[in-house]
């Protein structure tokens, strides 16, 4: 055993520490004064966890979006040839699973200008709305699905896009002329921190703001709605609203790894 000193006790503070072997490939130290051993990560929430943390934030991050804890198990055991039981996954869920905790691991930066649609999709035979929110970057920022076109609905998936991404600087929607209302009422009225909301359907508007000139239009999101069409058409509809909205969260997730999320998975 080595007697080299390299820091304090993470419990007392006490500078009495040695060396005292490897754990998970974890240098293991242990306090003379209080006798507790410990590792660098022991101070982390994701110490004393038999699965390594990449695990752990990829397991709750399926569990938060849709996949049953033993869907999850099963995708561990084929792509990781890790064996978890459901139940360990759920409890992982309740520790873990905070989806703002889930974005940084994700490491999604939104953009501060969104784009906002609705367009009609086929769910338990009968036409419903899906409300869309992306950024500027194309990042899908939530996905809401309705019975009907209204504003409440519309209400619930700009708040549903304020609770993960914040509060942006400009929205571009259509001509629907609830919108003003339904932004107002998402992201209340100020003059110094006042949304712009901006009217661009199909052609672009150049807009002044904060000394810089865009160029809006809501094609972005038109596109991203006829790219959705054809992969909602190879799906034949959905049974319910309840398996849609889950697939829409599914696809929330797989839509934005293709940008900086890999950085997430890298290590996986």
């Amino acid at each position: 055993m080595s007697s080299i000193l390299l820091s304090s006790c993470i419990y007392c503070s006490s500078n009495n520490i040695w060396k005292y072997g490897f754990y998970n490939n974890l240098q293991v130290w242990k306090c003379k004064s209080c006798g507790r051993t410990f590792t660098k990560l022991s101070a982390s929430k994701y110490s004393r966890h038999r699965f390594p943390k990449e695990i752990i934030l990829f397991s709750v991050m399926l569990y938060r979006h849709g996949l049953s804890s033993y869907a999850i198990s099963e995708v561990l055991r084929k792509r990781f040839k890790t064996k978890v039981s459901a139940w360990t996954v759920c409890k992982w869920a309740r520790k873990f699973g905070n989806i703002k905790h889930l974005l940084r691991c994700m490491n999604i930066k939104f953009g501060k200008v969104w784009h906002m649609d609705e367009m009609f999709i086929k769910a338990k035979g009968k036409m419903h709305y899906l409300y869309a929110v992306i950024d500027d970057k194309s990042n899908a920022i939530a996905l809401h699905v309705s019975e009907k076109r209204d504003m409440q609905s519309a209400i619930l998936c700009l708040r549903k896009a304020k609770y993960i991404a914040g509060k942006p600087e400009i929205i571009v929607t259509d001509g629907w002329q609830a919108y003003p209302n339904i932004i107002r009422k998402v992201f209340g009225w100020s003059r110094k921190n006042k949304v712009k909301h901006v009217v661009a359907h199909f052609r672009k508007e150049l807009v002044l703001h904060k000394g810089k000139w865009y160029a809006l239009s809501n094609n972005r999101i038109e596109g991203w709605n006829s790219w959705f069409r054809r992969v909602y058409r190879g799906m034949r509809g959905f049974k319910s609203i309840v398996s849609f909205q889950r697939f829409l969260d599914i696809f929330w997730v797989l839509w934005n790894l293709k940008s900086d999320a890999w950085e997430f998975l890298e290590g996986l």
